[in-house]
């Protein structure tokens, strides 16, 4: 009677332990294969287009696919976050095209066809290789905090912390840029390389910025993050 009883047990404990084994597998499975990345924070006029459909409204939370394509409307823009570390930010007016941002196996690709963005790309061995490209410029990253704005006028890119490298899409030369440096490529792909530590200091930047920013209207986009002041100015104390 024991005996039974204990193979009765035992059988049941087998029973359970391969369901649990089946269900981490299965898990294990969607992880691997489902959508990791998500909109984190929708302002604004957001859609998305997957390949098998129309253009959609992008609520908050929603999930987003290797492959999807997100656009802006004035006034808005969207935070994306996916498992791997990457952290997206699409500004207002943007089109872009999301590649292998949420497969572990293969470097991230944004296609920014137009507009504003920023990305904070985490140290890690997943997202080696990541990388931005526009009609006129490429920049991959490793670990590093940067923006790329795209116009009719070309590209430019801005190292807010780390490394990138750019290039023009096609050719093997490549430019280093870090942090406070800019990279402008014109339509035809010609780089002009521009400092602008002196501007920064953290998140605040000098009212001179202005003046880079009337002179180049894409520069804007800085200011989403930085709180204009006067640097040279002594610092107020109290509330």
């Amino acid at each position: 009677m024991h005996s039974l009883i204990f193979n009765q047990r035992r059988t049941w404990f087998a029973a359970l332990g391969l369901s649990l084994i089946l269900m981490l597998g299965l898990t294990y499975h969607l992880m691997a294969e489902d959508p990791v990345a998500f909109a984190k924070t929708v302002e604004g006029q957001v859609q998305v287009q997957s390949s098998d459909s129309s253009w959609r409204a992008l609520p908050e939370g929603s999930l987003i696919k290797d492959g999807d394509r997100i656009k802006t409307g004035a006034n808005s823009r969207v935070v994306i976050q996916t498992r791997r570390g990457i952290y997206i930010r699409l500004g207002a007016n943007t089109e872009a095209a999301l590649n292998d941002i949420v497969a572990g196996n293969r470097p991230g690709t944004v296609n920014l066809e137009r507009g504003n963005s920023w990305y904070n790309i985490e140290p890690n061995s997943g997202n080696q290789g990541f990388q931005v490209i526009t009609p006129t410029a490429v920049a991959a990253v490793r670990g590093t905090k940067f923006s790329i704005v795209h116009a009719d006028t070309g590209t430019i890119s801005c190292v807010c912390k780390g490394a990138i490298q750019t290039g023009r899409p096609g050719s093997s030369d490549t430019s280093t840029a870090e942090t406070g440096d800019s990279h402008r490529y014109s339509p035809s792909g010609e780089l002009e390389k521009i400092d602008l530590n002196d501007y920064f200091d953290g998140l605040k930047v000098d009212d001179d910025f202005r003046e880079v920013i009337r002179q180049d209207a894409r520069y804007g986009y800085c200011m989403e993050c930085h709180r204009s002041q006067d640097m040279d100015a002594e610092p107020e104390y109290g509330p």
